[in-house]
């Protein structure tokens, strides 16, 4: 069963049941003088991740000593807890292993923690890495009988390094944060990176002659969305030209199957005197913004609009990309509208929210067709329409909604539409994709609606 976080966003909050995944590293590697290509952090070694914090590897190892490295760097590493000094006037800690036995390990961090590291003879052998428990774990078999592993070719070089003078790292290499694989051998890099005006380009593993770049030279991002990217070998050096200020976090994928690049805001800011009531009030605010759905490139908020003009931002800065109505003052009204780029004097064009429609609203923007959608939640202002004196208890627990007062249960995707539903009062939503959903709790012909995410 899928660990989910459920984050609950509604008036009637009740208690949360959160179990938080841990976020385990994609691959691992091996290093040192006793694995085939040494210390050399370029030429490293993969292990095959057989599950979420399981690594294994099978082949020939010389006498010497290696370690486990969760990226191509010496720090962090994974090293024998029980290490000691082995060799007379050497500094180095390290523990004899042998086939047949198991081995706890721990973590070193940095370079101020004691660099500890196997000590092994030459032979073949199969050795499982296993950092899920309380205390990570060395397995070590006699190999001789075993296959190398892995059986098919590894194509993915498991990490990309953003550099550039649109990322904070600049052209420093020794600053860049390596964008780790979803899972191994998948192929999609995933991470949120601040972006900024400048350049922008992807390293294999720390190395300047091999890298993902554009199509063509300084190519122009000024747009959300997907691009096209292309390897090198270093002959050519074409590099993104991220064309928009911003102190925020960007979602960043870079898919090497299909060698794209898709970029989309963390967040998108509303802002607008419809947001807060107050006439003439543009102020970006943190809890007035919408969050990525499990779609890319599409964002949901709910709550209270009033009287007055609306618009949307990528940033907290009125120099990034921003997106409004196609024509001015244009009604917020039920259902979808379109939406466009603004930018500029000329289309500043604003959605306008009449006294009439003020009220609850559940938005949703979606920048790959370029439409928000609008969902009045009640004219009462609390997303229910069950009267204080009514509202009812409820709790996520266990992949369950449990709300033992409820006659039915529904789950709907933020689209609106119907994707799990029961009679009573527990609905089963373990096999909910991460994404926001909309809870509806039917009460002897009544109804109260929540939304909660699933990370």
């Amino acid at each position: 069963m899928r660990t989910k976080v459920f984050l609950l966003a509604t008036a009637f909050m009740a208690s949360v049941s959160a179990l938080f995944a841990v976020d385990y590293p994609a691959r691992m590697y091996l290093i040192g003088d006793a694995t085939p290509n040494n210390w050399d952090l370029t030429a490293i070694t993969s292990m095959v991740t057989t599950s979420p914090g399981v690594y294994t590897w099978t082949g020939e190892l010389k006498n010497g000593r290696m370690k486990f490295i969760p990226y191509p760097s010496y720090e962090p590493s994974y090293g024998p807890t029980a290490a000691d000094t082995i060799e007379t006037g050497k500094s180095e800690l390290a523990q004899n292993i042998v086939a047949g036995e198991s081995y706890d390990m721990e973590l070193r961090v940095d370079n101020t923690m004691p660099d500890k590291s196997c000590n092994i003879t030459a032979g073949r052998y199969k050795l499982t890495l296993d950092i899920t428990g309380e205390t990570p774990r060395l397995t070590v078999e006699d190999g001789t009988a075993l296959p190398d592993n892995p059986t098919t070719p590894i194509t993915n070089p498991g990490y990309l390094y953003p550099i550039g003078d649109a990322t904070e790292a600049g052209w420093d290499l020794s600053k860049t944060v390596p964008i780790a694989e979803t899972e191994f051998n998948s192929g999609i890099y995933t991470t949120l990176i601040k972006l900024k005006s400048g350049s922008l380009k992807f390293l294999l593993r720390n190395d300047w002659g091999r890298m993902y770049g554009a199509t063509t030279a300084d190519q122009p991002v000024n747009e959300m969305g997907e691009y096209t990217v292309e390897y090198s070998d270093g002959s050519s050096d074409k590099k993104f030209k991220i064309n928009y200020p911003s102190t925020v976090n960007y979602k960043l994928t870079i898919n090497l199957n299909t060698n794209t690049m898709t970029i989309y805001p963390e967040k998108i800011y509303i802002i607008g005197p419809a947001m807060t009531g107050i006439e003439n009030d543009w102020n970006f605010f943190e809890d007035k913004t919408m969050h990525s759905t499990e779609t890319d490139g599409v964002y949901s908020w709910t709550g209270e609009l009033y009287n007055g003009q609306m618009k949307f931002f990528t940033s907290n800065d009125f120099g990034s990309i921003a997106y409004g109505a196609t024509t001015a003052d244009a009604p917020l009204a039920e259902g979808t509208l379109d939406i466009k780029r603004i930018a500029g004097s000329d289309d500043d064009y604003k959605f306008k929210v009449s006294a009439e429609q003020t009220g609850n609203y559940t938005l949703t923007l979606d920048l790959n067709n370029m439409k928000l959608n609008a969902v009045k939640n009640g004219d009462s202002g609390t997303a229910t329409n069950i009267s204080p004196e009514q509202e009812i208890s409820w709790n996520i627990t266990d992949d369950h909604i449990v709300c033992v007062d409820a006659n039915q249960i529904e789950v709907l995707a933020i689209s609106g539409t119907r994707i799990a539903s029961c009679q009573g009062g527990q609905l089963d939503i373990s096999n909910l994709h991460a994404g926001i959903y909309i809870a509806i709790l039917h009460k002897n012909g009544q109804k109260a609606i929540h939304k909660f995410i699933v990370r």
